[in-house]
């Protein structure tokens, strides 16, 4: 799977093949689309593996959470957005929404009349780069 090969061999190699950070908390993962739902599970399932995550547009997963989900995503900075216009998938904001009212903090950004497109993404990008990613997640 690939969470699976992501933590355990993706992961290990760039650590061990290239000078980079072994702090999760200095690694980012966001994903658009399909990208959006596996950056959505890797947050819910392994969410001490990187200090952001981005979820842009995210494809429709069942969002139910235990309390050690709950708990592991408190320190992680966690950014959901999608555009506002029509045919962008709205999922995006039922998920921010269960993970709020489970008490963790994700900022939402929502590009006005934006779809399901790389305008949109390439905005949400930013805004997660320059606004979420790398930072303590806000309380």
């Amino acid at each position: 799977e690939y969470d699976q090969n992501l933590v355990g061999v993706v992961i290990p190699y760039i650590q061990a093949h290239y000078d980079v950070s072994r702090e999760p908390s200095e690694r980012a993962f966001a994903g658009l689309s399909y990208g959006g739902y596996v950056a959505g599970t890797l947050l819910v399932d392994h969410a001490n593996q990187f200090g952001s995550y981005g979820l842009f547009s995210p494809a429709a997963f069942p969002l139910s959470l235990e309390p050690a989900q709950i708990t592991a995503i408190k320190p992680v900075a966690v950014m959901i957005g999608s555009g506002s216009g029509a045919n962008d998938d709205p999922t995006g904001a039922a998920d921010a929404a269960t993970l709020q009212a489970d008490g963790d903090h994700v900022a939402t950004y929502y590009v006005y009349g934006g779809r399901h497109d790389w305008f949109t993404w390439r905005q949400l990008l930013h805004r997660f780069l320059t606004r979420v990613a790398f930072k303590p997640a806000s309380r």
